[in-house]
């Protein structure tokens, strides 16, 4: 089975913690039918670098194979219109044995199998100095971080999640799950059970400290905030967020214009749509919408967002009234 772009993106991003966007390479029209036949390229930028991924739609290529391929694709570079200097072929593969893993090693050739390996010996110093910062002390959690820790303070018996069980609860990959792990036993906040080479996640002390420990390192998780207007009432959903849950959450005035917290998946499906328009009026009829970084939705009770999060999304707020409502929110927690 061939290897999505999705497949790769995510792996990519997985790996080295960064977004990397790829693009199909216009000029790979122009190279040799077996090849087309072959492969699917992408153009994308690593760590700085222009690589050109060579994805395998079959899989099953040798080593001996991928090393011709490769050297014909740099060699007609100029020829099918690549310009500038060559990139960095990249081969790509859904699955491949270990012993040809081994001979693309033992080649220096560059390869990725999503989800198994990397190997790009060419960007070893980039790697190299990204994977040190990397492992440079924790100022931030990730959103997939944050949300783990949301989970354990709003779930009243947290089974011990070890990163299968992690990454389908908040549906991430096992991958992303691993990495929120490693996070959180970096910042020693006492959450992750080590047994070996075993690790789960569990917690089931004081939630309040939970939440103190944990609160340096807790960010927004509004990403974007856009003010619209719709003729089709109720025909945008999502999770009640800002002031209007908090509203729901004190005894602050329920505000005229209403909050609702989406995914980025969400906002870009309705910002699609031919009845919704953006404004930046702040009328009757507008909505505010909210793109959140992880699922609004995963700790929402009665179609509220959690007073974790909306604390974390308010706590900058000026207004007297609402920092009073914030605490009457937060004092009102059953810890």
């Amino acid at each position: 089975m061939a290897t999505s772009k999705n497949q790769l993106s995510q792996y990519l991003r997985e790996t080295l913690g960064t977004s990397v966007t790829s693009a199909p390479w216009p000029a790979s029209s122009k190279l040799p039918l077996f090849l087309r036949d072959a492969y699917t390229f992408y153009q994308v930028e690593i760590l700085g670098n222009f690589c050109l991924l060579m994805v395998d739609k079959a899989g099953g290529q040798t080593a001996a194979s991928v090393r011709k391929h490769i050297e014909l694709v740099d060699s007609k570079w100029q020829l099918v219109g690549g310009g500038g200097s060559s990139p960095i072929v990249i081969y790509v593969c859904n699955t491949t044995t270990s012993d040809e893993r081994l001979r693309l090693i033992e080649q220096k050739l560059p390869f990725i199998v999503p989800g198994n390996q990397m190997y790009l010996p060419m960007l070893g110093t980039d790697l190299r100095e990204h994977y040190r910062k990397m492992r440079e002390p924790v100022v931030r959690f990730s959103p997939a971080t944050q949300a783990t820790v949301i989970l354990l303070l709003t779930e009243s018996e947290p089974p011990p999640y070890d990163a299968v069980a992690l990454a389908e609860r908040l549906g991430y990959s096992k991958m992303t799950a691993s990495r929120v792990l490693n996070e959180l036993l970096s910042t020693e906040v006492g959450v992750v059970k080590t047994d070996g080479r075993a690790r789960t996640l569990a917690f089931h002390g004081d939630r309040h400290v939970l939440w103190s420990r944990c609160l340096p390192y807790m960010d927004m998780p509004v990403r974007y905030r856009q003010m619209v207007t719709t003729e089709q009432k109720g025909s945008i959903t999502g999770v009640y967020a800002g002031l209007t849950a908090l509203a729901s959450r004190s005894m602050l005035a329920k505000p005229k214009v209403t909050t609702i917290a989406v995914t980025s998946e969400q906002w870009a499906e309705i910002k699609g749509r031919d009845d919704v328009k953006m404004t930046s009026v702040e009328s009757e009829d507008a909505i505010e919408m909210e793109m959140w970084v992880y699922d609004p939705a995963l700790f929402a009770v009665d179609g509220i967002c959690d007073p974790f999060s909306l604390f974390l999304s308010l706590r900058d707020e000026q207004d007297e009234r609402v920092l009073q409502a914030i605490d009457e929110m937060m004092r009102a927690i059953q810890w």
